[in-house]
């Protein structure tokens, strides 16, 4: 049990500080998925007069599913221009409370990394290497790229990374630490 929350700890470190690389120095790798536009003072106010709910919208789509919406939308929108936004009324970032949350979670899949590795027993850095990167491509596939398919979503080579570096650094640690 020491082994799994040092093994916990140290992995929650791993992902922490490598989100914190990934995400937030200057020149970030996820700097596409996060551009400036000198239009976003007139594009704010011209969303928020609008009394837009917060949330996330697919603008360019059918209200509905059914045959004539879909008939509609490609009736309508085929070679329009179209978007996805995510609104939120106020600006409220608790760095705080997200560091907290963040370092949380990051421990529970550490925790949970853990575990798995453990009912598994790789013999080799290999197999460990080969379990860790694999989950991170599981990730990666199954939430960024499907989501880049379907929206263009910038950035997959940075989500790549992402995908790649921190797990191979769980599986060499988690390797010396069994």
């Amino acid at each position: 049990m020491k082994k799994q929350l040092l093994f916990s700890f140290v992995g929650a470190l791993v992902l922490f500080f490598w989100q914190f690389v990934s995400w937030g120095i200057e020149n970030n790798l996820h700097i596409d998925q996060q551009q400036y536009t000198d239009k976003q003072e007139v594009l704010l106010e011209a969303i928020a007069e609008t009394g837009l709910e917060p949330g996330m919208y697919a603008l360019g789509k059918p209200a509905g599913m059914t045959e004539e919406d879909m008939r509609y939308w490609e009736e309508t929108f085929r070679g329009k221009p179209w978007g996805v936004l995510n609104y939120q009324a106020s600006f409220d970032a608790n760095m705080g409370s997200n560091l907290l949350r963040g370092f949380a979670v990051d421990l529970v899949i550490a925790f949970l990394l853990f575990s798995m590795l453990a009912k598994v027993n790789a013999t080799a850095l290999s197999d460990a290497l080969f379990i860790t990167v694999g989950i991170g491509l599981l990730a990666f596939l199954v939430e960024p790229y499907i989501y880049h398919i379907w929206y263009k979503t910038p950035g997959m080579f940075a989500h790549l990374i992402d995908a790649v570096v921190p797990w191979s650094l769980l599986g060499a640690i988690w390797w010396k630490m069994k």
